[in-house]
């Protein structure tokens, strides 16, 4: 696999888990993109926020890392997507899938 350099990104998606505890408890989190592609989230000291936006439009920012094949983001910024940022994305036909 090729490594990527570091760099710093803004994405939209949708959160979902991607890793979980033998008792079934999320212990990690992606974003999936209207691209199709999935990218781990880094955001050790967030975990206990992101559960109750799973599902969710967020828009995430921090630096990009990992393989070419498992992209990985440690996110310093996450927030959920505005109502219009929303609306902006449908209507340009852009649906949020992995």
């Amino acid at each position: 696999m090729t490594r990527l350099e570091q760099k710093k990104v803004t994405l939209a998606g949708i959160l979902v888990p991607d890793q979980w505890a033998e008792d079934g408890e999320i212990t990690g989190f992606a974003l999936c993109t209207d691209d199709e592609r999935k990218y781990v989230l880094n955001c050790n000291n967030k975990k206990n926020n992101l559960s109750s936006m799973l599902h969710q439009n967020i828009k995430v920012s921090g630096t990009m890392t990992g393989e070419a094949e498992k992209e990985s983001i440690k996110v310093t910024t996450l927030q959920p997507l505005s109502s219009q940022e929303i609306e902006e994305r449908d209507a340009r036909g852009k649906a949020f899938c992995c």
